[in-house]
């Protein structure tokens, strides 16, 4: 049975090109006492599906604050909390609302993500132009 999982894995790999699956770029945020803000420049992802994830810890009560600043109109962030919260309660900032700026305290003790989009309808299209994402944790 593993060795069929890896066999299938492994043409999966081969046979699709990069991007078939999307292309979401993920890194990990570790804030500490000392450093609670991290600043972070990409490029905006050019497909609907696809965003840069900031992953990190929080407890319940802090606060969080979140500033995109880019030249591309259509581009939004997203706040998800990844592993307490069902599908229907998991979205701390839906991306639909265009969100630039937010501050808010985090609802439970958890792991939570900040997602970066380019674009926030499949109408729309997206520049893939820079940002600056700054995220605050205290």
């Amino acid at each position: 049975m593993r060795k069929t999982l890896i066999t299938s894995a492994l043409v999966i790999a081969f046979v699709f090109p990069p991007g078939v699956f999307g292309d979401v770029i993920e890194k990990r945020l570790v804030f500490t006492k000392t450093r609670t803000t991290f600043t972070v420049r990409g490029k905006l992802p050019k497909q609907s599906a696809d965003y840069d994830a900031y992953v990190f810890r929080a407890r319940k009560g802090q606060t969080i604050s979140v500033k995109l600043t880019t030249a591309d109109r259509n581009a939004s962030f997203a706040i998800y909390e990844l592993k307490e919260l069902g599908p229907d309660e998991d979205q701390i900032v839906p991306s639909n609302e265009m969100n630039r700026t937010y501050t808010g305290k985090l609802p439970i003790t958890s792991e939570y993500a900040v997602q970066v989009y380019g674009k926030a309808f499949a109408t729309e299209s997206s520049s893939g132009a820079a940002y600056t994402i700054e995220i605050s944790l205290e």
